[in-house]
């Protein structure tokens, strides 16, 4: 008896050290490093009227198992005509030298400590700026037997609004004249007689594309044509017609999205 308990605790021994050398021979599965991942942010609209040309690019990485080392920039789409390129390796560059309005997009790589690499991630970029129009119409004074003349005065008027820009002169009875406004233009409306005393009231609408530049911008003229029995009141003069417009100012502006950047 003693004898089979001896024999089976052999056993059992050369059973355990048999298991511990197999298990020492295993090998231990490599760890498999995890890629990190690229974000360059969210897109945006970037005026260059308001803001200037150049603009920030907001990039960062994660990595689960490690850390980001390096970044990766480069514009990978441009506006059509654009010869604009661009590439960094910093986190978030700042970027200049456009030369068209319109999207720009680009890409953001990063590495980890592993030497791994992200897939790309892209942010786009909308270049826009601000074209402005101020047109302004002052006081008048014309001699009567004449054409009269409502000249339109610009100050910072954007070129993209030529011949976009129309106004209508009614007389209270029908419209005199429809004419496109271009830079430096002076609207003529019609020959009126030296000799006859009547009040005229023209309205004198703009509109835009067509379309009406705002009701209230509509601006009422009262010609004041001075007739013959006033002729000893002011001597030999010729009778005056006056054309009193209170100053009106109307002011346009419109997000442009393609051409140059100059």
């Amino acid at each position: 008896m003693k004898k089979t308990i001896k024999i089976l605790g052999i056993i059992v021994i050369l059973t355990i050290i048999g298991f511990a050398i197999s298990c020492s021979g295993d090998d231990d599965p490599p760890l498999t490093n995890i890629p990190p991942v690229a974000n360059p942010g969210t897109d945006f609209e970037h005026n260059i009227s308001t803001q200037g040309t150049s603009i920030i690019l907001n990039g960062s990485g994660t990595d689960e198992d490690g850390y980001v080392v390096s970044y990766d920039w480069v514009c990978t789409s441009t506006p059509s005509g654009s010869s604009f390129t661009f590439n960094s390796a910093v986190q978030n560059p700042t970027v200049s030298g456009f030369d068209k309005l319109g999207e720009y997009e680009f890409t953001l790589k990063v590495k980890d400590n592993e030497d791994a690499e992200s897939v790309g991630a892209a942010v786009k970029v909308t270049l826009v700026r601000t074209a402005n129009a101020e047109i302004t119409i002052s006081e008048r004074v014309f001699t009567p037997g004449e054409e009269l003349n409502f000249s339109v005065e610009y100050g910072d008027i954007d070129p993209i609004f030529a011949g976009r820009l129309t106004y209508k002169i009614n007389d209270g009875t029908s419209d005199i004249v429809d004419t496109a406004i271009d830079t430096g233009f002076d609207g003529k409306v019609v020959t009126i007689g030296a000799y006859d005393t009547k009040m005229i009231t023209f309205t004198q609408t703009f509109y835009f594309d067509g379309i009406k530049i705002m009701p209230e911008k509509s601006n009422s003229l009262t010609a004041y044509i001075v007739g013959p029995s006033f002729m000893a009141f002011i001597e030999n003069d010729s009778p005056v017609m006056e054309v009193t417009t209170p100053e009106l100012a109307i002011s346009l502006s419109e997000k442009v999205t393609e051409g140059n950047i100059d």
